[in-house]
């Protein structure tokens, strides 16, 4: 274990936080106990400090009990974070207005997101404005415009904006088993929702304050490329598939075109994520590469790289899967240009680690636990699956290793991602194995045609129309061979496994994992056959 863990001390930082944060939120202790915890471990971890310094002087590695004691710290600092974000209700609360006809002037916070029946976004209350009085106030609602059209033209986060309506609190579910909402949006900081009856509700001010690089870099940004897709590529699902693809844009898609994906297990292809962000870094260390022979270029292209992450960030509305994938980017080149060894695995942690510093309640996002799954199953798995191929020669190995590694990185992430698939959305997809292969294949040479594209535009349109043409028609393709798969009347199981029962999967993945690579075949097969027992036993017993 000590060898498993030794180059990862990210991982190991994360699962103590991964523990911290539940016991915070599930348990009854209180936050008192927590923070009185956390300050004896901190005079004890001094102390610890002080006594070797004393025995060494001249430095060295911490001892074990300061480590135990730092980690417990660790631990105590989460779950008292983890409650306090959970529970608390600040004095200045906008849930003081409650059931009351108010006006309400606030941030926008998420990308509008589109229905059949409206609008729906995060507001953070700043000013409320009740019987002629106007008070400071802090907290988040959720806001639902009923529209049938586009009178949301317009609104996007930044926007500081007055709206009139009567704040109530977020209903749980409707019948046992079913979406809890008020759950869910309590998790993203939300305890209470707002209803307009339509946009004559709303007074939209624009950006307000320190959004000068929303206004001058971002924004425009934003529309250039939405006008450019718009006229680069042909077809309205097309443009709307690129929109969804490159901008985050996913409620612009026909919802049959969704349920396809849906049904093929390729719906992760629609949300920007890992493959997203590593096709554009790509580009840009290609263009790239001559500056990076040198020490110098190699951190200029490092800080080229960050600003564009940044910029790209904002510009998809900042989407915590894109958060997480350029985080890991920037942790991994930075490896590379100071010279250190990197390990993926841990760089992984480490982006986890700062994203749950910034929101502890992110552990129960299901976009954090998927991509998560998918990255670290396709660290883990995808090297072992690869192992046949250095042993093929001949002219066609190349072409052979290069269809077994892309079937091997979608087996991989379609391995680790599927439970939690199953667990949130309660299908299963059997085809998403074989879909995933050509699906894959298809959006990234969409993005490496469209991109060219997109900055030819600045100079010439006759040229970026080529490359408008050749991802129009590769977005068709997309589109049909999804659509295909969707027709296999076997490729969907409908199967929604409780959290017990995906904790074991991945629990028996890495342990049979584990004795594979030691080739113990027996302790495999007992591992598989312990699972079956705990699943079957489960079963009889609800």
């Amino acid at each position: 274990m000590s060898a498993f863990f030794g180059p990862f001390p990210a991982l190991r930082l994360l699962i103590i936080v991964c523990c911290g944060i539940p016991a915070g939120v599930f348990t009854g202790v209180s936050l008192s106990f927590w923070v009185t915890v956390a300050a004896v471990l901190v005079a004890g971890l001094v102390l610890l400090a002080v006594f070797n310094g004393v025995r060494s002087p001249f430095g060295g590695l911490p001892s074990p009990p300061e480590l135990i004691v730092y980690h417990f710290l660790v631990f105590c600092v989460f779950a008292a974070y983890s409650q306090q974000s959970y529970r608390y209700v600040a004095p200045d609360s906008v849930l003081r207005y409650l059931d009351k006809d108010v006006l309400v002037y606030g941030r926008v916070m998420s990308r509008p997101k589109r229905s059949e029946r409206g609008y729906r976004w995060i507001l953070e209350a700043s000013r409320v404005s009740a019987d002629g009085a106007e008070e400071m106030v802090s907290g988040r609602l959720q806001v639902f415009l009923r529209s049938e059209g586009d009178e949301l033209a317009g609104v996007e986060p930044g926007d500081m904006i007055w709206l009139k309506g009567r704040p109530r609190p977020i209903q749980g579910a409707q019948h046992p088993g079913g979406f809890d909402a008020r759950e869910y949006y309590r998790l993203q900081g939300v305890r209470a929702t707002v209803y307009l009856h339509g946009a004559w509700l709303m007074e939209n001010h624009g950006p307000k304050g320190r959004a000068f690089f929303e206004t001058a870099v971002v924004r425009p940004l934003r529309q250039y490329l939405d006008r450019s897709i718009g006229a680069l590529v042909r077809g309205e699902d097309e443009r709307r598939f690129f929109s969804g693809v490159l901008l985050g844009e996913r409620d612009e898609l026909d919802g049959v075109i969704r349920e396809q994906f849906r049904k093929t297990g390729t719906a992760h292809v629609l949300a920007i994520s890992g493959l997203h962000v590593g096709l554009l870094v790509v580009l840009v260390l290609v263009v790239l590469q001559r500056l990076r022979k040198t020490s110098a270029g190699r951190w200029a292209v490092f800080l080229v790289v960050v600003s564009f992450l940044a910029i790209y960030c904002q510009v998809t509305g900042n989407a915590p899967s894109v958060r997480r994938a350029s985080l890991m980017t920037v942790i991994l080149l930075g490896g590379t240009v100071t010279g250190r060894k990197v390990y993926p695995l841990n760089s992984l942690a480490a982006a986890d680690l700062v994203i749950l510093a910034r929101d502890p309640l992110e552990l129960w996002q299901a976009g954090f636990l998927m991509t998560n799954a998918a990255v670290m199953s396709i660290i883990l798995l995808y090297p072992v699956l690869m192992r046949p191929a250095a042993g093929w020669h001949g002219l066609t190995a190349p072409a052979r290793r290069f269809l077994w590694g892309s079937f091997s990185v979608s087996l991989a992430a379609m391995a680790g991602v599927s439970p939690l698939i199953a667990h949130f959305f309660g299908t299963f997809s059997l085809i998403g194995i074989v879909a995933n292969l050509p699906v894959v294949m298809l959006v990234s040479l969409m993005l490496y045609a469209i991109v060219p594209g997109l900055v030819l535009g600045l100079v010439s349109s006759h040229v970026a129309h080529f490359f408008g043409e050749s991802a129009s028609a590769l977005a068709s393709l997309t589109l049909a061979v999804t659509q295909l798969f969707s027709t296999v009347s076997w490729g969907v199981l409908d199967w929604k496994p409780g959290a017990g029962e995906v904790v074991l999967f991945y629990v028996t993945l890495l342990a049979g994992l584990r004795l594979a690579l030691r080739r113990r075949w027996r302790g495999v097969v007992t591992v598989l056959l312990l699972s079956a027992t705990v699943v079957v036993w489960a079963g009889g017993v609800q």
